[in-house]
Parts: C-alpha cells; sequence; structure tokens
C-alpha cells in the first residue's frame, strides 16, 4: 500500500512539473507591421489577457479582445513582446505564454521550416485558420522570397482554401513562401500573412555508401 502511495505520490507531482513548464513555454508568432494579426488562446472559458513583459501588463494600443482572441489592427513595431492568457479558478491557474515578433517587411520572418524533395510534387498550406473562422471575403495569394507567385493549374496550382500546390519541385524553387490573406474588417482592408522557408534536397532515396573497413 505505501509503494502505490508513493507512485500515485510521484506521478502527480510529474504531473504537476510537466504543467509548470509547459505554461513557461511561449509559442513564437513572425508577424509584419501594418498588418492584421488574431492571437488565439487554446484555454477554454473566461480567460485574461495581459502584457507579459515586465512593468505594464495592460494591452498596447491597436490591440483589443474580441471573443477570447487578441486582435492586432493593425500590428505595429511596438507590438513586439510577450503576450499572457490566464484562467483563474479557486484550485489553480491555467496559462499560456506567447511571443509576438514584428518586422517591418511585407513578407514576415518564417514560422516554420519545410524540406522538399526535388522532381516531386509539394503542398503549402496558408494555416491562418483565425482569419478563416472570420468567414469574411477574401482573396489568397502567394509570394515566394517577397515577389509575387502567378498559378497556372499546371506547374503552380491554388485552391479555395490557400493550399498551393507545386506540382514538380526543383532546385529553384527552394525559398521563403508566404501565404497573404486580404480582407476587410470594420471597413477597412488589412492583409495578414505568415512564412514559411522551403528547403529542396536533391533525392527522395539518397545513394549509400558503403566504407571498407
Amino acid at each position: 500500500i505505501k509503494i502505490s502511495y508513493h507512485v500515485a505520490l510521484l506521478a502527480a507531482l510529474v504531473n504537476i512539473i510537466r504543467q509548470q513548464n509547459h505554461q513557461g513555454e511561449a509559442d513564437t508568432y513572425h508577424v509584419s507591421a501594418g498588418h492584421l494579426f488574431l492571437l488565439s488562446c487554446p484555454i477554454a472559458g473566461e480567460i485574461k489577457w495581459s502584457r507579459g513583459d515586465a512593468g505594464d501588463e495592460s494591452l498596447p494600443s491597436g490591440v483589443e479582445v474580441r471573443g477570447g482572441s487578441l486582435w492586432f489592427l493593425p500590428v505595429q513595431m511596438t507590438h513586439s513582446g510577450s503576450y499572457i492568457c490566464e484562467r483563474r479558478n479557486q484550485t489553480k491557474l491555467l496559462k499560456r505564454r506567447f511571443r509576438v515578433l514584428v518586422s517591418g517587411s511585407n513578407c514576415p520572418d518564417p514560422s516554420e521550416e519545410i524540406l522538399a524533395t526535388k522532381e516531386t510534387s509539394e503542398s503549402l498550406q496558408c494555416k491562418q485558420n483565425e482569419i478563416f473562422r472570420l468567414n469574411l471575403p477574401r482573396k489568397i495569394r502567394w509570394t515566394k522570397d517577397c515577389q509575387q507567385v502567378q498559378p497556372d493549374g499546371e506547374s503552380v496550382s491554388l485552391n479555395t482554401n490557400g493550399l498551393m500546390r507545386l506540382v514538380e519541385v526543383s532546385e529553384a524553387d527552394a525559398g521563403k513562401y508566404t501565404c497573404h490573406i486580404d480582407v476587410t474588417v470594420d471597413g477597412r482592408n488589412y492583409t495578414a500573412a505568415r512564412s514559411v522557408q522551403m528547403t529542396v534536397k536533391n533525392d527522395l532515396f539518397p545513394e549509400i555508401h558503403h566504407s571498407d573497413f
């Protein structure tokens, strides 16, 4: 019985440590000044948002809470920093920390790296679910290294959900790809953007070199 008690106690302690470590982690978002950005909290229920940097915890000008999410209308260079969403009840405090990094480029720094294989197809997802959930009329466009990509329906295709498919990847396709979504909010035109960095490798099945010992 004592062994079972100690095992249960140890398991509970490990779970508490894991929760504390997870709450200390910060998800990082790369955004561009002048763009629309929505930041959602994964914690269910009534939550509170605050600025996570030392000092004043109040939200900066141009950032407001709508439907439990943070709306940056639009993003400003001064918005770089940490943000915290939390929900407190009688027994515990749930907290998530986010880090927002703002750049002055129209195409933000990559949030993800993709490894594609030469002479195979590759699909790039827009991954801006918060914007899609607004159900607003929108225009989706992609750029490569901040230059417009023109879908031709053959080598490059684009569907209504922003998924761009490269039919046959070449080494020249390597670069930074950005999905731009143009929407109108409160009568004002905005653009939301997210970037991925794609690297192209040569072989699907790399040659195995045998060494003599």
